[in-house]
């Protein structure tokens, strides 16, 4: 697997912090880069796993973390995506994440 992860992928986990009214509200912070192996997808795929059927436009390989959730996000060549599905390959050698490209509400 190591040869097929050659893409730099940084990851982001929310955290709280206060505004200027000293209300906590959700940011992103950078967790940790990892390298992947990266699969964008020319059209929204439909992937049934877990017992949930998601669509995504990007597919994500990397060697398994515990500290990635689905409120997680991650970046790839500037853009940014929020994961729908993470789900265990083997046992804990490896983690397939599907992600969308975040749309930003203008």
């Amino acid at each position: 697997m190591a040869g097929k992860l050659d893409r730099e992928v940084e990851f982001q986990n929310v955290v709280e912090s206060s505004n200027d009214y000293n209300e906590e509200v959700p940011t992103f912070s950078e967790a940790f880069k990892t390298f992947a192996n990266v699969m964008e997808l020319e059209s929204k795929e439909d992937y049934e796993g877990q017992q949930k059927q998601v669509r995504a436009d990007i597919r994500l390989k990397i060697r398994y973390r515990e500290d990635i959730t689905e409120e997680s996000r991650f970046i790839y060549k500037d853009r940014t995506y929020d994961i729908v599905s993470i789900q265990e390959l083997g046992k804990r050698d490896a983690l397939l994440i599907l992600g969308n490209i975040r749309v930003i509400p203008s």
